[in-house]
Order: structure tokens, then sequence, then C-alpha cells
């Protein structure tokens, strides 16, 4: 064919959007790997059920249903499910052999039933599915079976939808809590340093007071997360399928978040000129590089390598001559209230960030990857 009447493909309108689309799924690791892990567990189970002759559609929505990001939130989830599907498929199988036939009288076993079980449910959330599987036992949906048999049927289905998950889970691009939990905290450390640098400008007398704020809501959702995965790290770790995530790390995370908080009220007005002039270089000297050690520490919590504190030192022994030197001066005697407790709150705050940031550093290097276990590539302790 003469190149004349070649398709040129890269003229095609669609590859541009084919090529940002893949970008974008290539930001997205994490995802597109449980996606994959949910893909495998569901064609899985379907297989199975199919050749063991049963429905199977319980054991598929369980499959989709316990496969989590994380192995420890796996297993939460298996332990929920199975908790919850023996719990109410006892019950309603017990509220079936009462044999009510009137519609008064099988709505009344019926709500009661669910009610009970929704008060337990209020009691121990993890009991959540209960009600509903009792339910589907006392309306017996599965025909040609009693309710009894129909409950035993789908606790069979969900024990195989669970067992074809947890394999899943550690057997395809295993993710566990600890990688997770450190991964976030890493990021969660360059939100923070994004922060100091906006207080950094705060000084500069930049007034950024609603991006500062919003800086704050992402600090405190990212720490909230971290908590969620360090509790599937203890599950993984409960079961020897995983390590325990480093908590002193994200207990530290957590100080270093109120320093700033402190330091945000220091500085919600400029502050005095007498005192500005003295303090704001070697206060901003100070952010400066309490936002390089955080950048460090985030790469080192994830490669394991050492963190090194000097320059944050130097910087913190170079503000604490300045504050000395202020306090010589008697700078704070012609300053209202006010202006004096903001004056000494911010000292107070940088002082503060100082130890957490040096304390971070060191738990930091406690947190290092350890020496991976023959059996590692199954994401096993």
């Amino acid at each position: 064919m003469p190149d004349s009447q070649r398709f040129d493909w890269r003229r095609f309108p669609g590859s541009g959007l084919s090529r940002r689309a893949l970008a974008a799924a290539g930001a997205r690791r994490a995802e597109l790997l449980h996606a994959v892990r949910v893909l495998v567990a569901v064609a899985s189970t379907f297989a199975l059920t199919s050749i063991m002759g049963v429905q199977g559609f319980w054991a598929v929505f369980t499959a989709v249903i316990v496969v989590q990001a994380s192995t420890g939130a796996t297993l939460s989830a298996v332990r929920e499910r199975l908790v919850g599907t023996l719990l109410g498929g006892l019950v309603g199988a017990a509220a079936s052999s009462l044999h009510a036939t009137e519609l008064w009288a099988r709505s009344g076993v019926l709500a009661v039933t669910v009610a009970v079980l929704t008060f337990a449910v209020a009691i121990r959330p993890q009991l959540k599915v209960a009600p509903i599987t009792a339910a589907i036992v006392i309306l017996g949906v599965t025909p040609g079976l009693s309710p009894l048999e129909g409950a035993m049927l789908r606790m069979f289905e969900v024990v195989l939808g669970s067992i074809v998950g947890v394999a899943a889970a550690l057997l395809v691009f295993p993710a566990p809590a600890r990688r997770a939990a450190l991964e976030r905290a890493a990021r969660t450390m360059l939100v923070l340093r994004q922060l100091l640098a906006q207080l950094e400008r705060r000084l500069a007398g930049e007034q950024n007071r609603e991006e500062v704020y919003q800086s704050h809501l992402e600090i405190r959702g990212a720490l909230a997360g971290i908590e969620d995965v360090v509790t599937e790290a203890a599950t993984e770790q409960a079961t020897r399928l995983g390590e325990q995530a480093p908590e002193t790390v994200l207990r530290t995370l957590w100080r270093v978040r109120n320093d700033t908080v402190i330091i945000d009220r220091a500085l919600r007005e400029p502050l005095p000129d007498g005192v500005a002039g003295r303090m704001n270089p070697a206060a901003q000297a100070m952010l400066v590089a309490a936002e390089r050690h955080l950048a460090q520490c985030g790469a080192a919590l994830v490669a394991g390598r050492a963190v090194d504190d000097a320059e944050l030192v130097s910087a913190h022994e170079a503000f604490e001559r300045e504050v000395e030197a202020f306090r010589a001066a008697k700078l704070t005697g012609a300053l209202d209230f006010d202006d004096a407790a903001r004056v000494f709150g911010l000292i107070f705050g940088l002082q503060n960030l100082f130890v957490n940031l040096t304390d971070l550093g060191d738990r930091v290097d406690e947190a290092a990857p350890q020496p991976k276990a023959p059996w590692a590539p199954l994401g096993w302790a």
C-alpha cells in the first residue's frame, strides 16, 4: 500500500485521550492493583461455584465485599462477614422454625427478628450483615430449600468467597498495611511541609488564612486515615500475616500538626514592627529548615534511609540566639497583652516544633524497613 494511503494512528483523535487515560491509570497504581485483586477474586469464585454446581451469587458478592485495599482490611472484612452471616443465619433459621404461615404472623416474626438484630448492630457495628442475612433466611428466597438448608448454603458460599478473597489479598499484588501506613505517613509529611511553607509566607506578610485552613483540614483527614491503616496492620500482626505499623510515627505527626496550629494562631495578625524586624528572619529560617527536614523524613520513611537533622539543629540554634537577644532587649515591655501573647506563642510553637521534628527523625529511623523473610513475596512477615 502506498505511504499516502496508510492510516497514521498518531493523527487519530482518540490517541491523545488514550495516552492520557493510561497516564492517569499509572498515577493510580495502588487503586489499579486493587482492581486487579478484585478481578481475580471474582473470576476465581465464579469458576469454583460453577464447577461445584451451586448458584454462587452470595460467594461472588462476598469476594467483592471482603477484598480491600490492604491485607489487614481484608482480614477484618472477612471476620465481620463470617460472624454477621453466622449470627443472622442462625437467628433467621430459629425464627423460621416458628412456622408462621399467616401474613400478619410472618410479618411480625420478620419485623421482630430484624429489629432485635438491628439493636445488636447498634451495639456492635461489625454485625451489620446479620439483619440482612436473617431477613433472607426468613423470606426463604432459596427455592426448594428449607430455611435452615438455605442458611447453611448461604454460609457455605460466604466461607468460600471469604477464602478466595483472602487468597487473592495474599497472592495477587499483596498490599501489607504496614507499607500502606508508611506511604500515607510520607504523603502526610509533604502536606505538613506545604503548611510550614504557607506559615513561612505568612511571616513574610502574605495573608493566606483560607489556604492554611484547607491545609489543616487535609492534614487532619490524612492522619485519621493513617490511624485506620495502623489498625489494619495490627490485625495482620495478630494473624502473623504482617508487621505492626509504626504507631510512634503517627503520634509524633499529630504533635507536629499541633505545633503548626500554635504557630498559625500566633501569626493570625502580623507581629508588631519592633518585634518583626528582630524575630521574623530567624523564625522564617527555622520554618524553611523544618520544611526540608520533613521532606527528608518522608523520603527516608519509604526508602529506609537515616535522617540527618544537622540543618534543623543549626537553624534552631540561630533562632535560640535571637530569642535570647530579644529577651535581653526587653522588647515586649511596650507591647499590649495580646501582642505579647502572640510573640511568646510563636516562640513556644517553634521550640516545640524543633523538639517534635527531631523526635520524628528518630522515629523514622526506627521504622526503617526490616529484612524480608523468604516468603515476603506473598506479603507475609
